[in-house]
C-alpha cells in the first residue's frame, strides 16, 4: 500500500506520473484536484546600496513567501487512474472518482463509483516503485559549492540536462566521454523532477558554440568583441 503520508511537489509528481508539469498545475488551477500549499518565508536578499549612501549601509529587499504545492496519496492515485481511464471518464465522473479516492479509508484496496471499481493494488505498486526511483535519483547527485553535480564526477547536472533540447544522446556522449548513458539519463530525470530556478542554461556546449561562431566567420579578420560577451556561456 502506498504510504499515506506521501507528499510530493508538482515537478516530482510530473516525474512520477510522466506528465507535463504545466498540465498538472492546470488541473490544480481548474480545481480538478486539491493540494496542500506549503509556504516558507523567502530569505531576505541583502544588496549593497549605491555609493552615494553614507557608510555603505545594506538594504534588505522585500520578497514574497515561497509557496510550494504538495500532492498527497489521493491526488497521485487519482492522476494515475485518470491517465488510464481518461477516455472513459466524463468531467462529472472524474470528480466522483476523485472524491471517492479522497474519502477512502487508509486500508482500502479499492473504491466503487457506480459500476466502476477502482483498484489500488496495481496503482500503488507502480507509484511506490517510482517513489523509490525518485529517492535513488536524489541520491545520485551531490552539491559542490552550491552546484548540483552527478555523484562521483565534477559534471554539473543542469547544464548537462539543458543539452537534450538541441543535441542527440549520442552527441552528448561524444562531448562527455567519461559519462555513461545511465548517468546522462540521471541528469535528465533529476532536472525534470527538480527543475532549476531562474535563468536556464544554454542548450549547447562551448565546443559547439565556438564551432558555430567559426563557421559564421567570427574569427575572420578583425575580432568582433560583441561575439564574446561575458554572459555568452553562462
Amino acid at each position: 500500500m502506498l504510504d499515506s503520508n506521501a507528499e510530493v511537489t508538482v515537478s516530482e509528481a510530473g516525474y512520477l506520473l510522466d506528465r507535463p508539469v504545466k498540465a498538472l498545475n492546470r488541473k490544480i488551477d481548474d480545481g480538478v484536484i486539491t493540494v496542500r500549499v506549503h509556504r516558507v518565508p523567502k530569505r531576505p536578499v541583502k544588496t549593497k546600496r549605491a555609493m552615494k549612501v553614507a557608510y555603505d549601509k545594506l538594504a534588505v529587499a522585500k520578497v514574497k513567501d515561497v509557496a510550494t504545492r504538495l500532492l498527497g496519496r489521493a491526488e497521485l492515485r487519482f492522476l494515475k487512474v485518470e491517465a488510464d481511464l481518461r477516455k472513459d471518464l466524463t468531467e462529472s465522473g472524474r470528480k466522483k472518482v476523485y472524491e471517492a479516492i479522497r474519502s477512502a479509508p487508509p486500508n482500502a484496496k479499492a473504491v466503487q463509483v457506480g459500476p466502476l471499481e477502482v483498484k489500488f493494488v496495481k496503482v500503488d505498486k507502480e507509484l511506490t516503485r517510482r517513489l523509490e526511483q525518485l529517492a535513488e535519483l536524489r541520491n545520485s547527485v551531490v552539491e559542490r559549492n552550491g552546484v548540483v553535480c552527478l555523484k562521483g564526477t565534477d559534471v554539473p547536472v543542469y547544464p548537462l540536462a539543458a543539452l537534450q533540447k538541441s543535441l542527440t544522446l549520442r552527441d552528448i556522449v561524444d562531448n562527455y566521454p567519461t559519462l555513461s548513458f545511465e548517468q546522462i539519463q540521471t541528469a535528465f530525470d533529476y532536472a525534470k523532477a527538480y527543475p532549476k530556478a531562474g535563468r536556464p542554461y544554454p542548450a549547447t556546449t562551448l565546443k559547439r558554440r565556438l564551432a558555430e561562431l567559426a563557421a559564421g566567420g567570427a574569427f575572420d579578420g578583425e575580432p568582433d568583441q560583441s561575439a564574446f560577451s561575458p554572459d555568452m556561456f553562462k
